[in-house]
């Protein structure tokens, strides 16, 4: 801008989302009726409502060369062991394709290919569901 002494950039850019809304397929009679949603801000924000500790991390990863998908990796450090999580995030930065368009994508390529009668992942639209797994030690993707 000619003569302009200062110069005020705004992100301005807004994106419609669906609201926090209750899960469609993990009804429950008690406890919170809260599904997570697309927006990836408010479900971190679902799962950091309920545990506050500074030991809770997400880690952002970019995946897929055409649509460079955002995925989160969370964990409580100190609970989860460590060399899960770096198991974790190298299957994860190891994910070569074009296109991630939802989670069944990521599942599709971090899952173990071994036949086993007990589930090695789980899914879940319920942030209460994935907070009590990450209290427990386990390593979630969102």
């Amino acid at each position: 801008i000619p003569h302009a002494d200062h110069v005020l950039l705004l992100d301005v850019a807004m994106f419609h989302h669906r609201p926090v809304t209750e899960p469609q397929t993990e009804t429950t009679v008690q406890g919170p009726h809260e599904a997570f949603n697309e927006d990836l801000k408010i479900s971190i924000s679902l799962v950091r409502k309920r545990i506050r500790s500074s030991n809770l991390r997400f880690e952002r990863i970019k995946i897929g060369t055409a649509t460079e998908t955002k995925v989160w990796i969370s964990y409580i450090q100190d609970l989860a062991p460590e060399e899960i999580v770096r198991d974790f995030r190298s299957r994860i930065v190891s994910i070569q394709t074009d296109s991630i368009l939802d989670s069944t994508y990521v599942e599709e390529y971090i899952q173990d290919k071994t036949f086993t009668p007990f589930p090695t992942m789980m899914k879940t639209e319920r942030p209460d569901v994935m907070d009590s797994h990450l209290l427990e030690g386990r390593v979630a993707v969102l």
